[in-house]
């Protein structure tokens, strides 16, 4: 007898947040973590877990940046997201690295560096949409440039035609 074994290229999720505008399509919405959007387009595509976004304002661990009690819970909370769901099963954490439909929220300081070392250490994509951030509106080509972050993948669009660039 022949017995076929099926290999996955890249685990079945990815880790977005809530708060968080990816676009309308059936995947991108999935990503996407609005509650309007969401609910009256559900069932959506499985495979996206969410967190939430690094809101320091109302923080909804209890939190407070400024007096250094939080220890940047929105990002590390990530890592152990990814460990209750198994490394090995997800494929990316994809974030606008400003956000922009919760509100402008935007991440402290060392948040997507904190990101980029959860998703390196457990060898997962970090994913930046810069639709709203790219193109020089942070004061650089990409807000990724002004955080100091490399991620393993840019995605823009809008004005220069939906274009992913891998860095």
């Amino acid at each position: 007898t022949h017995t076929h074994t099926h290999t996955r290229l890249l685990p079945p999720q990815i880790i977005s947040r809530y708060q968080s505008w990816h676009g309308s399509t059936m995947a991108s919405l999935s990503a996407s973590g609005l509650k309007s959007r969401k609910t009256v387009n559900e069932p959506l595509a499985a495979g996206f877990v969410k967190v939430f976004p690094p809101t320091c304002y109302r923080c909804p661990f209890g939190k407070e940046y400024r007096n250094a009690t939080c220890g940047v819970t929105c990002a590390t909370i990530t890592d152990d997201v990814i460990a209750m769901e198994d490394p090995a099963t997800v494929a990316a954490v994809l974030v606008e690295p400003i956000g922009h439909t919760g509100g402008i929220i935007d991440p402290p300081q060392e948040y997507l560096r904190v990101l980029r070392e959860i998703c390196t250490r457990n060898n997962i994509l970090l994913i930046f949409d810069e639709v709203i951030t790219g193109i020089g509106r942070t004061g650089h080509m990409f807000a990724a440039d002004t955080f100091g972050v490399v991620p393993d993948v840019i995605c823009t669009g809008k004005v220069d035609s939906c274009v992913c660039v891998c860095v």
